[in-house]
């Protein structure tokens, strides 16, 4: 993997937002949006809690059960 200095909107074709939404704390940036102009291979991570808040939930279920989706994990962490 080659790594890209400058941030995440430092590779060409991709741009990012971010915002307070109030997720953990209040008045500071939580919340983070990364768009690419064109289709683009992406990963993400989910905690391994036992306890787990409903938006992580929701989020975890439409990637999960996605049919786009292509996983590779341990089937027992998936819920």
């Amino acid at each position: 993997m080659k790594q890209v200095k400058g941030g995440v909107t430092a590779a060409k074709g991709f741009e990012a937002a971010s915002t307070a939404a109030g997720i953990k704390y209040k008045d500071r940036t939580d919340m983070a949006l990364v768009y690419s102009q064109v289709p683009c291979v992406a990963a993400g991570t989910f905690t391994t809690n036992v306890v787990k808040a409903a938006p992580v939930k929701w989020d975890q279920d439409i990637v999960y059960n996605h049919p786009c989706t292509k996983m590779q994990t341990d089937c027992n962490l998936l819920k």
